[in-house]
C-alpha cells in the first residue's frame, strides 16, 4: 500500500509560533504592516471602475478604463503614476481644469455618466471637484431612492472580492502596476500567461493570474502613500449611516453548504434517535450501578458527572436556537470540561481526587451562601434557595470548617488534565462519539 500523500501546510502550524506570556506570536508578528481588509479599505476606491459595467460588459471594461487613465497620466502631477483608485483623483485636482479643459467628453462618457451622481451624495469624495452642479442639475433632482439604490447594488456586488465584478476592478488597476513597471516577478509562467488574459488562457490560468494579482495588489498598495491614510473609505462607511438606514444582509460563511429540507428533515430523525438512545442508556445506566453506601463519593461522582454530560448532550442535540456558535461553544465548553474530569477520575482517580472534587463542590455552596448572606440577604439562588437554606444542606455549623478552593478542584488546569500529564498517557480526547 502506498504512502498517504502528505497534506499541504497553508498557514504555519502552532508549533512554529513563538510563546510570549499568554500569547501565541507567528513568525510575522515582528513586522509593522497594517492589515487592510477589501471590502472596508479597498472596496470604495474601486467603486468608480466597477460603475463602468453601465458603459460596458464586465469582461470588457478594461479598455475604456485604460483610455480613461491614459488620459488622466497627461495631466499627473505627481512622480509615482497614477492606478485609478479613486484617491488618486485628489491628486490630480491640482490639474483639474487643464485635465477638464482636453478631455471634458471623456469624462462625461466614463466617469460622470457611471458614477457622478451617485459621488454628488459624498461632497468630500477625492473626485468631488468633477462632480459639478452644472452636471447635476442637467439629470434632474438627485433621487435618494434611484441613486443610493443603484450604489447599495453595486457595493452588495462588489462585496465578493472574488465575484467577477471585483475581479475586473482589481484585474484594471494591476494593469496600471504593470504598465508602470514596477513588478518584479518571481514566477515566470506568470508572465507567459498574462498576455494572453482574460480571453486566450484556460480557467486554470486564469485563476493562477488573478489569485497572483490579488496578492500582489494587496502588498503593492499598501507601500503607496496615497492610499495609507484611508480618509477615501472612512469617509465613504461614515457618511453612509447619514444617507440611508442599514439594511440587513445575511452572508454565508466560506465553505458553508446549505442544509435542504430533506437533509434537515434527516438531521431531524436522526438526532431524535440518539437523544433517546442517551436517555435509556443513562436510565440503564442507574438500575445497573451498586454504590459503595458506606463511601458513596466515588459512584456518586462518576455518575453525576457522566449524567451532566448526557444532560448537556441533549440540551444542544434538541435545541436549534443552541446551535449558533457562540452560545453552543460555551455549552460544548461545560460538556468537554465535565467530559475530561469523569474520564480523568475513571481511569485515574485517586481516592484523594475524590476527596477534592467532593470538597470541591461543598466549597462552591459555601461560596455562594457568603455571596448570598453578606452582600444579598434577601435575595435568592436561581433555584430559590435562601443563603440558611444553604447553610442547612451544608450541615449548619460545619460550613465553618470548609476551606474555600478558588481555583480548579485538581491544582491544574483542563489541558493539563486532558493529557494526564500527573500520571502519564492521554485520556481519550471525547466521551460521547456517535457514528450514527
Amino acid at each position: 500500500m502506498g504512502r498517504k500523500k502528505r497534506r499541504s501546510t497553508t498557514h504555519t502550524p502552532v508549533s512554529h509560533h513563538r510563546k510570549a506570556g499568554s500569547a501565541l506570536l507567528p513568525p510575522l508578528a515582528g513586522l509593522n504592516v497594517k492589515p487592510a481588509f477589501w471590502d472596508r479599505d479597498w472596496l470604495p476606491e474601486y467603486l468608480w471602475i466597477a460603475s463602468l459595467r453601465q458603459v460596458v460588459p464586465v469582461n470588457r471594461l478594461f479598455k475604456p478604463f485604460y483610455a480613461f487613465m491614459d488620459a488622466v497620466e497627461e495631466f499627473w502631477p505627481a512622480d509615482k503614476p497614477p492606478l485609478g483608485c479613486l484617491s488618486d483623483f485628489q491628486v490630480l485636482a491640482s490639474k483639474g481644469q487643464e485635465f477638464l479643459a482636453k478631455h471634458g467628453t471623456l469624462v462625461r462618457q466614463l466617469f460622470l455618466t457611471p458614477c457622478g451622481r451617485v459621488l454628488a451624495f459624498f461632497p468630500e469624495s477625492p473626485a468631488s471637484w468633477l462632480v459639478t452642479e452644472d452636471f447635476v442639475q442637467e439629470g434632474g433632482s438627485l433621487d435618494p431612492g434611484v441613486e443610493l439604490g443603484n450604489l447599495r447594488g453595486l457595493v452588495v456586488e462588489m462585496l465578493d472580492g472574488h465575484g467577477e465584478l471585483a475581479t475586473a476592478a482589481r484585474m484594471a488597476v494591476f494593469g496600471r502596476v504593470l504598465k508602470g513597471g514596477r513588478l518584479i516577478f518571481r514566477d515566470l509562467r506568470i508572465l507567459d500567461i498574462l498576455p494572453k488574459y482574460p480571453d486566450q488562457c484556460s480557467d486554470d490560468e486564469r485563476s493562477a493570474v488573478e489569485t497572483f494579482a490579488r496578492a500582489t495588489m494587496g502588498a503593492y498598495l499598501g507601500t503607496e502613500g496615497r492610499y495609507t491614510d484611508r480618509l477615501w473609505p472612512r469617509y465613504f462607511w461614515q457618511h453612509n449611516f447619514d444617507l440611508a438606514p442599514c439594511r440587513r444582509r445575511s452572508i454565508p460563511l466560506v465553505g458553508s453548504k446549505p442544509v435542504s429540507q430533506d437533509q434537515f428533515d434527516i438531521l431531524v430523525q436522526r438526532l431524535t434517535n440518539n437523544a433517546q438512545i442517551a436517555r435509556n442508556y443513562l436510565d440503564q445506566l442507574a438500575q445497573r450501578l451498586h454504590y459503595d453506601l458506606y463511601e458513596p463519593e466515588r459512584g456518586e461522582i462518576l455518575h453525576g458527572l457522566f449524567a451532566r454530560c448526557v444532560r448537556l448532550y441533549l440540551l444542544v442535540l434538541e435545541n436549534p436556537p443552541l446551535w449558533a456558535r457562540d452560545t453552543t461553544g460555551i455549552i460544548l465548553r461545560c460538556l468537554v470540561d465535565t467530559a475530561i474530569t469523569f474520564c480523568f477520575l475513571a481511569q485515574r482517580g485517586t481516592d484523594e481526587d475524590f476527596v477534592n472534587f467532593r470538597n470541591y463542590g461543598e466549597a462552591q455552596k459555601k461560596l455562594l451562601m457568603l455571596h448570598l448572606q453578606d452582600s444579598h440577604p434577601s435575595a435568592t439562588s436561581i433555584e430559590g434557595r435562601q443563603a440558611s437554606d444553604i447553610s442547612q444542606e451544608l450541615g449548619g455549623f460545619s460550613a465553618e470548617m470548609i476551606q474555600i478552593e478558588l481555583g480548579h478542584w485538581s491544582k491544574q488546569d483542563a489541558r493539563r488534565t486532558c493529557s494526564g500529564r500527573r500520571t502519564g498517557g492521554v485520556l481519550p480526547p471525547s466521551l460521547l462519539t456517535d457514528e450514527r
